[in-house]
């Protein structure tokens, strides 16, 4: 079961919030299947004896201007609203997930990748435990990944995939994250 929270993404807000807790770009870190964050680095991170190194912030807004562009076009094409939420587990409140899209059964996810990823079908495995902390948060069963790319002539390239909720990822998964924000409130690596 989760609650929404009334907080706009990309704000320092936000950022307060997600750094209070386990967000679905921290699972991979977590798990340690993120090509971006060792689970030692991500955990001096939440216990502030580290900073998260700043963003790119061309890449940022290039990727902003992605994603809205996306959801927009999925709107239309679905006929739907399809706002962004954040949300967290009220059993285990810092299990949170900031989805791109949500209607309130469905979540979208939006991907800006590289023209290697794009032409791939495979999901790279720091994308699916993402995906699967978000339907794990959220109770979704399944949800639906748009990825692409904006080319050179400034037009969207976009593929969408339906991935399906993975119980027995997503109960190993939860064990390492129950034991990892231990490590964070106990503040001792082990």
């Amino acid at each position: 079961m989760y609650q929404l929270i009334e907080v706009d993404q990309n704000t320092p807000a936000w950022l307060d919030w997600r750094k209070n807790g386990i967000g679905a770009s921290d699972a991979p870190a977590v798990l340690g299947v993120s090509p971006y964050t060792k689970p030692q680095k991500l955990w001096a991170i939440k216990v502030g004896m580290d900073v998260d190194k700043p963003v790119n912030k061309y890449i940022m807004d290039k990727g902003h201007d992605f994603e809205t562009r996306i959801r927009a076009k999925y709107e239309f094409e679905s006929e739907g609203n399809w706002p962004s939420v954040c949300m967290q587990s009220v059993e285990f409140p810092y299990l949170r997930a900031s989805l791109d899209g949500w209607n309130g059964k469905n979540i979208i996810e939006i991907k800006m990748v590289g023209a290697k990823m794009f032409a791939s079908d495979d999901i790279p495995p720091h994308h699916y435990a993402q995906f699967q902390h978000q339907m794990m948060v959220s109770d979704a069963e399944d949800m639906t990944e748009i990825y692409g790319l904006i080319d050179e002539f400034n037009e969207l390239k976009d593929k969408k995939r339906l991935v399906v909720r993975d119980e027995k990822f997503i109960d190993a998964m939860f064990h390492k994250e129950v034991e990892f924000w231990k490590m964070v409130t106990d503040k001792e690596w082990r």
